[in-house]
């Protein structure tokens, strides 16, 4: 026999009966005694080292006795059959009848010839050939007719192409084993491809998945970890699980670990080390603590490393604690470069605490693939179904596009079939608080009570702006925001900051809001538009004929302290009595000429007035001493400021945007000292500032753009050294004084954009070492300093002067520049292809003549190559 180049497996191999939730991969019919020390131990081992699931029977067999139904069972449920058809192949029944079984099914079926050349098996219609002997043995021991069967099962295998293995093979086992597992794996991609119905449109998330994996493919000596959040029952699992399938056939080793959060608190992290270990180097220790599994996981994973250089596909799956990555695996320590990790969590943070920073954030289910997995689910059809899809829409709705909520909703549905609609509706309504349970069951009741705040009021705020109201009520504003982006709970625009949150969390939001409404008499309670009036009608507010959008009340007693209110319209003063010593936010549409504010708003933080008809700010400001911010949109009839904005010590952030008939500010704004934040957009008839305005001195952020009127910037302006953002847009009768820069220092982005009377910067422009975007498009600059080189963070530069005629060497020095934008800089008289690193996108068209030049808008653009 041939000499044996790796061991042998023995009784340790598994004959567990298969589960048909974790088939066998591989099913290997052979005959023992021909090929258990040699062929077959090769094939089993190659298979095992990359994680596939085999099934090779050990137990000999035994004449007269039945074949184990573990062996029918594992023939059924494999995806891939293999036969190593040696000498002594047809002396056992069992092998007979193994074959015959696997040719019976639609699997892949592949023969290795060991030593039995295929045309031989064809000489059994004649009664020749190598198994001619073994089959007058079996027809004299159980008849002619059982082993008719066993006959045919030979004959059809003599067609099939397979491996052969002759008497004089002289090549490594090891080889032949390796081809017959390339081979077998080709199937098992095929087979891998399955579509979930729990998953629709699973094949474009894997695509996803993978084409992120590819962008972010890291040039480093580091594995990749790579991290999947998203609610909880949007598919993380699923996703994860799907993509291990698929591809731990490309990895020496794999490791798949569904459930880290309940398992660990189940049967402890030792048992998850222990599995872990398994998975990857095939030992089988009991680890009795997680010091002494980390160490040993460690010391054998980076041996195979070094050893072996092998890869390792890894999937770890609903971590809750940044301890349990921390216990299963010092990735970075122990993997190679060409490994992958893949963890799964509720909570970004968690990630971000055991140093992942590469995240994939699965998208949500389609409405129309949502639709179809419920009516699916439900009718076992995806078409319309008449009379119920009111209630499929409300239950989308309600249910929102997570597709572990669906399935299992459409599931109870389908048990009550179509002649049962009440109690459809009935199961509808208890869904709702486990899906809030399950997706909110992390959360604190403060926690809660942001998200609904979100859901129901806050949607498209600005983030500071929420968080400024929910510190009016000691929350942690800030720390439970970042919570929930964590979570994916609630999203924040990384350029306009403000708060969104996806529509089947809105509606989810909504509708506990409601429930905790009715039943939760000792929370805070909200109504909001458009069914206010319908959920609470014997609100007093209601009676008196206010337009309420929404408001949130401290609890369900009559005449309970409003917290928050969204109104519109005229309001009778009279109907707010005193409940609104406790107002924190009051956001006011279409508020009236003639309207007073109630004079007891002691403790409101944020003011919005909305498309309003007021010329005054008439805001009993003497008693919003804890007013943080004011926020005035559109009121085009607003013509001034009351002076008792200067008693505002707390405020801010103001912001006074199509108030277009104000024209001046009052000198006490200058008292606002905690102001960091002003916006006077589109202000069309301001003319100019307060003498004072430098004593803003904390202001960090200010927008003057479309302020047509406004000619100059005070001498002050100078000495609000904390300035980062400065937008001057389309203000085109400013003149900006030369010394306007002097003390500041710390500009970030500056937009001179369309200041048509700036033809030369202010002399400290280029001292801002922090800038990084300055846009000078449609100014009269006449030159550009030489010194722009100082500018080294500077990323975006915009010039677009028509009166600019050269460019100064220094452009060239700019390490940071990623975009350099010339349009309109018709009068250049040469340009380079390059600027450093930049290349240029864009040029003028070569056919132009020299007379059309000034008349033609030509495009520079240089993006870094």
């Amino acid at each position: 026999m041939y000499h044996l180049g790796r061991k042998r497996f023995d009784g340790s191999v598994r004959q567990e009966k298969p589960s048909f939730l974790k088939p066998y991969n591989v099913f290997i019919s052979h005959h023992g005694p021909d090929t258990k020390n040699t062929l077959a131990s090769f094939i089993y081992h190659s298979f095992s080292e990359r994680g596939v699931n085999v099934f090779i029977n050990t137990e000999e067999f035994v004449g007269g006795k039945d074949m184990p139904s573990s062996i029918s069972e594992a023939i059924s449920t494999s995806s891939v059959r293999i036969a190593i058809l040696s000498p002594k192949y047809a002396e056992s029944h069992w092998c007979l009848e193994e074959l015959h079984l696997m040719q019976n099914t639609s699997a892949t079926f592949i023969p290795v010839f060991y030593e039995v050349p295929p045309g031989n098996l064809l000489q059994l219609r004649n009664n020749k050939g190598i198994y001619e002997k073994a089959f007058r043995e079996l027809e004299r021991e159980l008849g002619s007719d059982r082993i008719v069967k066993w006959k045919e099962a030979l004959f059809k295998v003599s067609n099939i192409s397979g491996f052969f293995v002759s008497e004089k093979f002289d090549r490594d086992m090891g080889e032949l084993a390796a081809a017959v597992c390339s081979e077998v794996m080709k199937h098992l991609r095929r087979v891998w491809k399955r579509t979930t119905d729990g998953f629709l449109g699973l094949e474009k998330a894997i695509d996803d998945f993978k084409n992120f994996l590819d962008v972010n493919r890291e040039q480093s000596e580091k594995v990749k970890i790579v991290g999947i959040v998203g609610t909880p029952g949007c598919g993380k699992t699923t996703l994860a699980e799907e993509f291990y399938y698929r591809h731990r056939i490309s990895f020496d080793r794999s490791s798949l670990l569904i459930g880290v959060r309940e398992s660990s608190k189940k049967n402890g992290l030792p048992t998850l080390q222990s599995q872990l270990l398994k998975e990857l180097t095939n030992d089988c220790l009991a680890i009795s603590n997680v010091s002494e599994g980390k160490e040993i996981i460690a010391d054998r994973v980076r041996r195979l490393c070094c050893t072996k250089s092998w890869k390792f596909l890894i999937v770890i799956d609903d971590v809750d604690h940044h301890q349990q990555l921390q216990a299963l695996l010092r990735a970075e320590d122990v993997l190679g470069s060409d490994s992958l990790v893949v963890v799964t969590a509720r909570n970004k943070a968690v990630l971000k605490l055991s140093g992942i920073s590469l995240f994939y954030e699965i998208d949500p289910m389609s409405s129309k693939d949502a639709e179809k997995l419920l009516r699916r689910t439900a009718f076992h059809q995806s078409e319309s179904t008449n009379g119920f899809d009111d209630l499929i829409q409300t239950a989308l709705r309600k249910c929102g596009c997570f597709p572990e909520f669906l399935r299992s909703l459409g599931g109870n549905l389908h048990l009550y079939g179509i002649n049962e609609k009440q109690k459809w509706e009935v199961e509808l309504q208890m869904m709702m608080p486990e899906i809030f349970r399950v997706i909110c069951g992390d959360l604190e009741e403060e926690e809660r009570q942001i998200f609904l705040d979100i859901a129901c009021f806050f949607e498209k705020m600005d983030k500071n702006s929420a968080i400024r109201v929910w510190d009016g009520f000691g929350w942690r504003g800030a720390r439970v925001l970042q919570k929930l982006e964590y979570m994916c709970l609630v999203q924040c625009d990384e350029t306009t900051n403000c708060l969104s949150i996806p529509d089947y969390l809105r509606g989810l939001g909504q509708e506990i809001a409601d429930r905790q409404l009715h039943n939760a008499p000792d929370l805070p309670f909200r109504l909001w538009c458009p069914n206010a009036a319908g959920n609470f009608p014997k609100e007093p507010l209601l009676q008196a004929g206010a337009k309420i959008r929404g408001t949130r009340q401290a609890s369900h007693k009559k005449q309970s302290k409003i917290e928050l209110l969204d109104v519109s319209g005229d309001i009778p003063r009279a109907a707010f009595g005193n409940r609104l010593k406790k107002l924190l936010w009051l956001r006011w549409e279409n508020c009236p000429e003639t309207a007073s504010f109630p004079p007891d708003m002691n403790t409101l933080r944020v003011l919005e007035l909305i498309k309003g008809n007021l010329r005054t700010l008439d805001l009993c400001l003497k008693q919003s001493v804890e007013m943080r911010e004011i926020r005035v949109i559109e009121c085009t009839r607003l013509e001034q400021i009351p002076p008792t904005i200067g008693l505002l010590n707390h405020l801010e952030k103001v912001t006074l945007d199509g108030t277009t008939s104000l024209a001046s500010l009052p000198p006490e704004f200058c008292k606002l000292q905690a102001l960091k934040h002003l916006v006077l957009r589109q202000c069309e008839c301001l003319i100019s500032l307060p003498d004072d305005f430098g004593k803003l001195i904390n202001l960090q952020y200010i927008d003057f753009s479309y302020c047509r009127l406004l000619s100059s910037l005070p001498q002050s302006f100078r000495e609000l050294t904390e300035l980062k953002t400065l937008d001057l847009r389309n203000c085109g009768n400013l003149v900006i004084q030369a010394d306007v820069f002097d003390k500041i220092r710390c500009i970030e982005e500056l937009t001179m954009e369309n200041c048509k009377e700036l033809k030369m910067l202010p002399t400290e422009t280029t001292s801002q070492a922090s800038l990084r975007k300055l846009n000078l498009f449609g100014t009269s600059l006449e030159e550009l300093p030489g010194d722009l080189d100082k500018l080294t963070n500077v990323q975006q530069l915009l010039i677009g002067s028509p009166f600019l005629q050269s460019l100064p060497h220094s452009l060239k020095n700019l390490p940071s520049l990623m975009e350099l934008d010339l349009l309109n800089c018709t009068l250049l008289t040469s340009y380079s292809k390059s600027y450093g690193r930049l290349r240029l996108l864009d040029s003028p068209q070569p056919q132009l003549q020299p007379e059309e030049a000034n008349i033609v808008r030509t495009l520079y653009m240089y993006r870094r190559s």
